[in-house]
């Protein structure tokens, strides 16, 4: 099968064309998964009263971890990442919010990984321009 085609999500009562993101796409969506991670941090160690040396360590592992092509991936599972990813993969604003109203979180998570070109094993049933019909 090949993931770096366009495929067609079957949600409620319609079908929602995807395309999977470019390269740039994807290295701007983890430019602000590491920000929205960097300032998780600062907050959460201000919150806690942590001194500025600790606030600093744990912002650079945050950023560390963020850096992660696997945070990513893992982006996907959370509805924030998911929706943000299928905002840039869907034609319309509207398109992807349908997709978020229809479909169970982890139907939405794989959706956006294939997005991404990776693929996680789902019942899904969706039909891509490669394998739609087998």
């Amino acid at each position: 099968m090949n993931l770096a085609a366009s495929f067609e999500v079957t949600a409620g009562d319609r079908s929602i064309r995807l395309r999977p993101l470019t390269v740039r796409e994807r290295m701007r969506l983890n430019n602000d998964l590491i920000e929205r991670e960097r300032r998780k941090a600062i907050e959460l160690g201000k919150a806690c009263g942590l001194a500025p040396k600790e606030i600093s360590q744990a912002v650079a592992e945050a950023v560390s971890d963020a850096e992660k092509m696997s945070a990513l991936v893992m982006w996907c599972f959370t509805l924030e990442g998911a929706m943000a990813i299928l905002l840039l993969s869907c034609a319309t604003p509207e398109d992807a919010d349908h997709l978020g109203s229809n479909l169970e979180p982890a139907k939405l998570g794989a959706i956006a990984a294939k997005c991404l070109n990776v693929q996680i094993d789902t019942d899904t049933e969706e039909k891509t321009g490669t394998d739609a019909g087998n």
